[in-house]
């Protein structure tokens, strides 16, 4: 069964950032973390399928679905979805203006290099200041 956490979108967004038609659909997704780009887009295809390819006679692969812009899995944040013609919009989202927000721990090292793994050293920090040229 699909994951239905994956259609919800965020309330900090607002309605006018969806877009649906049956010709042309472009929405937003709040990917969860864990979940890959790609992942998302099957999960969105069954569900969209189910309802419109009975509807309209289609088969899932006459259903176009795509996403604009990859998020790592790990990540989590707004995934821009294209549906039908909306596919060909995709690349107009990737000239917009994005905004990263990152939490890190400065002085540990995994044995992954990433934050799924466990912490096999640390480092005290050392306080350095810029000196003027």
């Amino acid at each position: 069964m699909p994951d239905r956490q994956l259609m919800n979108v965020s309330d900090k967004y607002p309605a006018n950032c969806c877009i649906f038609s049956r010709q042309c659909s472009v929405f937003a997704v709040d990917k969860p973390q864990g979940k890959t780009s790609a992942h998302v887009v099957n999960i969105l295809k069954a569900i969209l399928c189910r309802a419109m390819c009975e509807e309209e006679g289609l088969r899932r692969t006459q259903l176009k679905v795509g996403h604009g812009g990859t998020l790592d899995p790990m990540a989590t944040g707004v995934l821009i979805i294209g549906v039908g013609h909306g596919t060909k919009a995709l690349a107009s989202y990737l000239n917009c203006t994005k905004t990263y927000t990152v939490t890190g721990q400065l002085g540990a090292e995994t044995n992954t290099y990433d934050m799924e793994g466990q912490v096999t050293k640390t480092a005290a920090l050392r306080s350095h200041h810029a000196r003027p040229d």
